[in-house]
Formats: C-alpha cells, structure tokens, sequence
C-alpha cells in the first residue's frame, strides 16, 4: 500500500459503519 493514509480511514470507516448498525 503506498498510501497507507487510504488504508487507515477505510478502517475507520468500517468501525464507524459496524458501531452505527449495532
């Protein structure tokens, strides 16, 4: 990965996205 920028808000976005939904 060489934006490892991109990698660390898709994860955040997933926490997001799984806390939401629960």
């Amino acid at each position: 990965m060489r934006q490892p920028a991109l990698a660390f808000s898709a994860i955040l976005v997933e926490i997001f996205f799984r806390r939401s939904r629960c």
